[in-house]
């Protein structure tokens, strides 16, 4: 029950109680005078979605993961100093990097102001000319990386960011607009508590629901 509404039946009489007994004469009244009121509860079919929801989510992060690992396996032929490029391999700045500039070859004849061009644009002016030095500079050391077939390898490497892009977007999506708006319709306010946030939140509730199912 809406807790509003034993509030207002508390409100509602002259002389105020702080009981558990009155508490529940007061739930009780509410139940006998505006039973007919009283929205239809259904919180197994909630839970049941709420459930639903955070496997889905689960299952993207999965997937999200393996393209990860098949991105880290298919540049670490490419660029064997990949990992010292860039702080998170599957970042905004490193995926727009890795699309255009998939393997070595995509890198000949670009210079260093070209590259802090580009770099400057997808970062938000986070990375500067010293991270291009430092990215052509890995590239000389590593030697040359390419391979037969190279044009079919940076196609690999482009449709790997691609599906990353995308698969990212859909976590985003479920997480702030599906998850959030079942989760308000449930009394656990679980995510306002600090250091639980909307996902944590309902994976404990789904976590609770399949165990008492």
């Amino acid at each position: 029950m809406n807790p509003a509404l034993s509030y207002a039946e508390r409100k509602s009489h002259m002389t105020t109680q702080k009981s558990d007994s009155w508490d529940a004469e007061c739930v009780v009244r509410i139940l006998v005078n505006k039973l007919d009121q009283l929205p239809d509860v259904k919180p197994h079919d909630l839970y049941w979605s709420i459930q639903q929801l955070v496997s889905r989510r689960n299952a993207l992060a999965k997937a999200q993961g393996a393209l990860k690992n098949q991105l880290q396996f298919q540049l670490s032929h490419h660029y064997p100093s990949y990992k010292k490029f860039f702080s998170e391999v599957d970042g905004k700045t490193a995926l727009a990097f890795w699309e255009r500039h998939p393997s070595p070859s995509c890198l000949e004849g670009v210079s260093v102001k070209q590259l802090t061009t580009f770099l400057l644009k997808v970062s938000n002016n986070t990375c500067s000319v010293k991270k291009a030095n430092e990215i052509l500079k890995l590239v000389k050391e590593d030697g040359n990386t390419t391979k037969e077939h190279q044009e079919t390898l940076d196609f690999l490497v482009r449709s790997i960011v691609r599906d990353i892009s995308f698969e990212s977007r859909k976590c985003v999506m479920w997480k702030e607009n599906e998850l959030k708006e079942l989760m308000n319709l449930q009394d656990f306010q679980l995510h306002s508590m600090p250091g639980i946030d909307l996902v944590t939140a309902s994976a404990l509730i789904a976590v609770g629901r399949e165990h008492a199912s």
